[in-house]
């Protein structure tokens, strides 16, 4: 079977004037997976030195390999221009809850939890919250210097991002539902930014790929909001699911080179973005690590755990030394730190 030609979708993670990278062509057709993970993406700073269309000839197990070299073009935001990115921790999930209240062992036969009837909740709230602040124009990061300033560049975010993990799909899919870019881009998901896996949670265990997963968090939704004005809202919302095809959860606990090149994954993610601002629903453990590998000096930031639902505006400067990118971080929309008599351990899941 050969196919006249394909669509190629690749993420370029260096930073070099040219790369190669290969990859291989499953059926269906028109699905490309890079074999570097993160898998497909679309990144505007690269454009191919051929003509985009390849004719390709299967094997016998119905993959091929195929090489790509590329050149990098002038970008609309320049790497050195200081970048803003608005974590949002995901909302109380029903791991978080049975957690908080020492019955962990009823949730042990269960993975990827979603959120508790208290989490739905909150992330309604912030959506409620953000939506209610006024708008005006928002000003260059450069002369943000206010809490007021960047949630008006959180509302102005062109590029909203989501770890594929239940509960920060579902928290995006209620607390985002009001911002301007869901409904203009929608939602991508992005493996990089899940949780961080660890030899005891279960939380972090996935078994949806692909639209599966987007499908699965609004089907439970749908059993904590049940009107039809709801459920019509949740299902209209674009999710980007072409990044989590394959199994894009850890097998096993991860180690620390692991975690630390998902955190420097991430960055390069939003340097090599055609914007200076994004949003990205995450998770607090691999906040604390992206803060520990990235920001000099003992912050706060790298030992605590942001509250559920909280918004961190984290101000990145690439010009900065590397580990040391993220220059400062702000809480918006009066949201904070776990209390600390709240706060879970760290080994049962975040």
């Amino acid at each position: 079977m050969t196919p006249d030609s394909m669509s190629l979708r690749i993420d370029f993670f260096e930073s070099e004037t040219e790369v190669s990278c290969s990859g291989s062509l499953l059926i269906p057709l028109d699905e490309l997976l890079a074999s570097k993970e993160p898998t497909t993406t679309t990144t505007k700073g690269w454009g191919p030195t051929v003509d985009s269309k390849w004719n390709v000839t299967l094997n016998d197990s119905n993959t091929c390999t195929f090489c790509l070299r590329a050149r990098r073009l002038e970008p609309s935001v320049a790497f050195n221009t200081p970048r803003v990115v608005f974590a949002v921790r995901h909302a109380e999930s029903r791991w978080n809850q049975a957690v908080s209240r020492g019955n962990v062992v009823t949730m042990l036969t269960q993975v990827d939890h979603g959120l508790s009837s208290k989490g739905v909740c909150q992330a309604l709230e912030l959506s409620s919250v953000f939506r209610q602040r006024p708008r005006r124009a928002p000003k260059a990061i450069e002369d943000a210097r206010t809490v007021e300033d960047f949630e008006q560049l959180f509302l102005s975010a062109p590029v909203l991002s989501c770890s594929p993990l239940k509960r920060a799909v579902q928290t995006a899919l209620l607390a985002l539902q009001g911002h301007p870019a869901t409904s203009a881009s929608g939602i991508r998901l992005l493996p990089f930014v899940r949780e961080v896996r660890n030899a005891y949670g279960r939380d972090n265990i996935a078994c949806a790929r692909g639209d599966d997963i987007k499908e699965t968090a609004v089907r439970d939704l749908r059993r904590a909001r049940n009107t039809d004005s709801e459920r019509a809202v949740l299902t209209s919302i674009n999710v980007d699911t072409a990044d989590t095809l394959d199994e894009w959860w850890s097998p096993g606990a991860e180690d620390a080179g692991q975690i630390r090149q998902r955190a420097r994954d991430f960055l390069t993610f939003v340097k090599l973005l055609d914007a200076a601002t994004c949003v990205v629903v995450t998770h607090s453990n691999f906040l604390r690590h992206l803060f520990r590998a990235h920001c000099s000096g003992d912050h706060d930031l790298s030992r605590f755990k942001v509250a559920n639902c909280a918004v961190l505006a984290v101000i990145l400067d690439f010009a900065r030394q590397k580990g040391s990118e993220i220059a400062d971080a702000k809480f918006l929309f009066g949201s904070g730190l776990e209390a600390r008599g709240e706060r879970h351990l760290e080994h049962l899941g975040a």
